[in-house]
């Protein structure tokens, strides 16, 4: 039996909350996660299409599983997929929301980028594209991926990923501010992760968020969404990252910049479920849960108004080639 979360509502608008998952369809537990998902309310996960050179007779079966379980599919795409190959895979399968074009792009990738949102919406007018753009938060400015007024007239609904917590006690109250300052987007990725996965020497003592957290990070959201010109009446939540939260999936082989993720614990997956679902402000009220003191390392680990991620090295191939820029 499926059970049914009630996500709160604000005046802003609805929540649609759901999972960034590092499955594929070829991954023997995929419906499975889908179905995890769908257990504790979510109704979107994002993952990959997986190898466009095979049949999608799995993409197909992982499309029904998520149908019967009341999920959506964003398709996340590869750097160097085309997205004619993208759309013939997956984009007549009932469960597809859309596609989400490579990850927190540089503003180098602008160009290829505008074109790659303009081919996908040629190819399938049915179904939305998502770009999200690294790091959010009020010093947005300062990421590779720019503002979202860099980003104007893309054809594509525009996303950001702030993620607030690193070390030390429960910043409830930081988390939200952080989040809530990254206006102007109707798609944000929050963070379930602990820093120390991925950013290695000097982030071991970060820790993943609490209730608390996760609770104030989602009403950061629609605070954000409320404030954004003109405004936005919903707001949609990735979480990042499933495989962090309940373990990677079957055949998932974790990129060389990963660090070793502690056990995974049935509480990580509870502590989400229950930060997604508890009521608006909950937070504001509830104990403070007690997380490790501190952290001493050097460097420190990041605090809310730092973005610690590096800029990727350049990566995109424009699929479409022609002059430069748009």
């Amino acid at each position: 039996m499926v059970l049914a979360l009630a996500l709160p509502t604000a005046a802003s608008g609805a929540i649609q909350q759901g999972f960034i998952d590092g499955c594929t369809p070829q991954s023997p537990d995929c419906g499975a996660r889908i179905q995890k998902l769908a257990s504790g309310g979510f109704t979107l996960v994002a993952m990959s299409p997986g190898d466009l050179n095979r049949s999608n007779k799995d993409a197909a079966a992982v499309s029904d599983v998520a149908v019967r379980s009341g999920v959506k599919i964003i398709w996340i795409m590869s750097r160097g997929q085309t997205a004619d190959a993208v759309v013939h895979q997956v984009g007549k399968l009932p469960a597809t929301w859309g596609y989400y074009l490579p990850d927190e792009p540089t503003l180098a990738d602008r160009g290829p980028f505008y074109k790659l949102a303009d081919r996908l919406a040629q190819l399938d007018r049915a179904h939305q594209r998502l770009v999200m753009l690294c790091c959010g938060g009020r010093d947005t400015a300062r990421s590779w991926s720019g503002t979202y007024q860099d980003w104007a007239g893309i054809n594509a609904m525009l996303a950001s990923d702030p993620y607030p917590i690193g070390g030390g006690p429960e910043m409830a109250q930081a988390a939200h501010d952080y989040v809530a300052g990254t206006t102007n987007y109707p798609i944000l990725a929050l963070q379930a992760w602990r820093q120390g996965d991925y950013y290695g020497a000097g982030y071991e003592n970060t820790r993943f968020p609490t209730q608390n957290e996760i609770t104030a990070m989602r009403d950061g959201a629609q605070d954000a969404v409320s404030q954004s010109t003109p405004k936005i009446q919903d707001v949609m939540i990735l979480w990042f990252y499933l495989p962090d939260v309940i373990g990677p999936a079957a055949k998932f082989i974790l990129p060389d910049w990963t660090y070793p993720t502690p056990p995974v614990t049935d509480e990580r997956w509870s502590t989400v479920v229950g930060g997604a679902s508890a009521a608006p402000g909950s937070w504001q009220t509830s104990t403070p849960t007690a997380t490790p003191s501190a952290p001493t390392a050097t460097p420190s680990a990041p605090t809310a108004s730092q973005c610690p991620c590096q800029p990727p090295p350049p990566m995109w191939v424009d699929p479409f080639p022609g002059p430069p820029g748009r």
